[in-house]
């Protein structure tokens, strides 16, 4: 079935969507010009991210994670580096939740700050003395610009991805990277969801997943937004930088498959200003 009149929240589309199912009174879509799957209506009044679920099993042990993330900092600080021919001096969490990359910045020696519009979390992770303030980047004026900026499982959350992406991008310093990753509508794993979960679609999950993106529907919001892909990762579980938090070591040459055919349950992407030269545009 096709639907009219619905913009897509990625590229503003108003023509034709396909519907892919009906969860409960919400219509699954497509957009047919960026590819980007939503559910509608894609923002409720009644939404809220204070106490995300998804963050509690990282709050209630935080002590044990705060070592991988650090190890999971350290290596995405040094393909920025690669990246820009200097290592980071500052870092901006957009989405930090609970602090813990807050806390893998300090302890690597990044000035750091976090924004989050969980207080829940952010009162947490200034409970431990981190640098987070509480709120929607989007609707903050900041005066440093950094060097690293970080959106890590952000996007596929917020009302609106294209404004997120584009604040963020005007807080990078001058040669600046950003990373940004989401879970991918395009791996096995949601494929398999689909067709097993038919009050769900994929990554997308009431009442707060409402966005998915595959490999096409990322780049085309970067793109967007003013920047280029320099480089492109498809983490999987056991990776110590993309996805270090995993307890299945069995299924670990598995899931490095799955990467390699670009069907893993993360994307992630370097990003930087159009304005770089050419020698900083990874074909």
């Amino acid at each position: 079935m096709i639907i009219d009149n619905i913009a897509c929240p990625v590229c503003q589309h108003t023509g034709p969507k396909k519907l892919l199912r009906t969860v409960e009174n919400y219509k699954v879509l497509a957009c047919p010009v960026c590819s980007f799957q939503f559910i509608h209506p894609y923002v409720e009044s009644r939404q809220a991210f204070d106490d995300y679920p998804w963050t509690k099993e990282y709050t209630e042990n935080y002590d044990r994670y705060v070592a991988p993330v650090t190890e999971s900092l350290a290596g995405k600080i040094k393909d920025v580096e690669a990246l820009a021919g200097r290592r980071p001096a500052s870092f901006l969490d957009v989405g930090c939740g609970n602090g813990l990359y807050l806390k893998a910045a300090s302890e690597l020696g990044l000035r750091n700050l976090g924004t989050d519009v969980d207080r829940v979390n952010v009162d947490f992770a200034r409970g431990k003395g981190l640098n987070a303030v509480a709120g929607a980047i989007e609707e903050m004026e900041l005066a440093e610009k950094y060097d690293f900026v970080h959106l890590k499982a952000v996007i596929h959350l917020v009302p609106d991805p294209s404004a997120l992406v584009a604040k963020a991008a005007s807080l990078l310093a001058p040669g600046g990277v950003m990373y940004i990753d989401v879970p991918n509508q395009g791996s096995l794993f949601s494929g398999l969801r689909i067709l097993r979960d038919r009050r769900s679609y994929g990554q997308l999950q009431l009442p707060l997943r409402r966005g998915a993106y595959n490999f096409r529907a990322l780049s085309d919001l970067c793109c967007r937004t003013g920047l280029i892909i320099v480089r492109r990762v498809f983490p999987y579980p056991g990776d110590s930088v993309y996805y270090p938090l995993d307890n299945r070591p069995q299924y670990r040459l598995l899931f490095r498959l799955f990467a390699k055919a670009h069907i893993s349950s993360l994307i992630g992407v370097y990003l930087v200003k159009e304005n770089v030269g050419e020698d900083r545009i990874v074909r």
